[in-house]
């Protein structure tokens, strides 16, 4: 009966966490490649197709397990990295972006990166207020991250007004993360 159970066991496991271990795979390589590209600025070049299998790889995360939050962050992301290719399609980019973003969040509504994200997909959409609401509980949520505040500098320094409060919050960033 034990190696019955163990049997049983172990094939259950495999059919159900299956998907669930592709998906984190599909996600954690997507993540990796958009890392690579956000660093090396391989979006703003105009290299469409590379952003576009990145796209697809959080896709596929996400179709496989749609519980996953950082596929749909990622997805999110990489949607919002479109607008350098196509600025005039900024609105209807944003809108595809925040609703990635608002799946992460329904997921996890505590998740910091969800809620920055979202920040920047309202941004896209020109919903400056609640933009600035999802920053605030991205800096609620994550106070000691730089990314957050990186992230809230560069939605800040679009209004002249508030440049102070951009150089303000760059500074927080880097001293958490020089």
């Amino acid at each position: 009966s034990y190696i019955l159970l163990g049997l049983f066991s172990g094939i259950s496991f495999a059919v159900t966490g299956r998907a669930v271990l592709e998906a984190q795979a599909h996600e954690a390589i997507a993540a990796e490649r958009l890392n690579q590209i956000v660093e090396q600025k391989v979006y703003i070049s105009g290299d469409m197709a590379l952003l576009d299998s990145i796209s697809s790889e959080f896709n596929w995360a996400t179709m496989l397990c749609p519980g996953n939050a950082d596929a749909w962050v990622g997805l999110s992301a990489a949607q919002s990295l479109k607008v350098y290719q196509r600025p005039e399609e900024a609105s209807q980019i944003g809108l595809i972006a925040k609703e990635y973003a608002l799946n992460a969040i329904t997921l996890s509504h505590d998740y910091w990166r969800g809620w920055s994200q979202l920040g920047v997909a309202y941004a896209l959409c020109g919903d400056h207020l609640n933009a600035e609401n999802a920053f605030d509980k991205a800096l609620e949520l994550a106070p000691n991250i730089s990314n957050t505040h990186f992230s809230y500098s560069l939605f800040l320094s679009h209004f002249p007004k508030r440049r102070a409060e951009a150089i303000k919050a760059v500074r927080r960033s880097l001293e958490i993360n020089p």
